[in-house]
């Protein structure tokens, strides 16, 4: 049975382009030397089409170690760009568990509405919209709350994300189509490439 983000270890293309120096380098900064690469996927979202608040389930872990790339393909604007909260990541809570204590559905919690519960542990927090292009990267942290909006009216916007974590971490996949508090995990291990020689594990 396949899984999802796995296109890193199944496609030789998705996997080149997560080899890549210039993407590599800048993770090892991050997270260390010793990385390897656990999740890849395309993400395609229709005009109008959203991506609820969310944190990353696999890498929520409160001692980190995991990046996440996103990268634009294809009609990515301002209008298209993920949006976050600065310093969630410190926050011991994914928004999932605050909307479950808050009892807000998924798809009605809009950027200021996130704030909001955001500010609620930590008043500095800050909404952050940066502005990419196409062959455009953001680096960030799964934990960070983090949603997108493809407010284009025509165009179906096109992004590759690459997910990264150190070697001594493994990642279990999540149950399927299971997106709300408490996360639910499976004993299936993601496959793995291994960064330096482009093995699979």
């Amino acid at each position: 049975m396949g899984w999802y983000k796995g296109l890193a270890a199944a496609d030789p293309k998705i996997r080149h382009v997560g080899l890549s120096p210039a993407i590599v380098d800048t993770v090892r900064k991050l997270i260390g030397p010793d990385i390897v690469l656990w999740g890849a996927n395309v993400i395609r979202r229709k005009p109008g089409q959203a991506h609820p608040w969310h944190c990353d389930m696999e890498s929520y872990r409160p001692e980190g170690g995991f990046v996440t790339v996103w990268l634009g393909l294809e009609n990515v604007t301002p209008q298209t760009s993920p949006v976050f909260v600065c310093r969630t990541h410190l926050n011991p809570k994914p928004v999932q568990q605050v909307r479950a204590e808050n009892r807000i559905d998924r798809s009605a919690l809009n950027d200021e509405a996130a704030l909001a519960l955001a500010r609620q542990a930590d008043p500095a927090c800050e909404l952050a919209t940066p502005v990419v292009g196409n062959g455009q990267a953001i680096l960030f942290d799964g934990r960070l709350w983090h949603a997108t909006h493809n407010t284009q009216r025509r165009r179906t916007r096109l992004a590759l994300l690459l997910q990264y974590c150190r070697a001594e971490m493994e990642v279990r996949m999540p149950v399927e189509h299971q997106h709300e508090w408490p996360f639910q995990m499976t004993d299936r291990v993601a496959p793995v490439v291994t960064v330096g020689d482009g093995k699979t594990a």
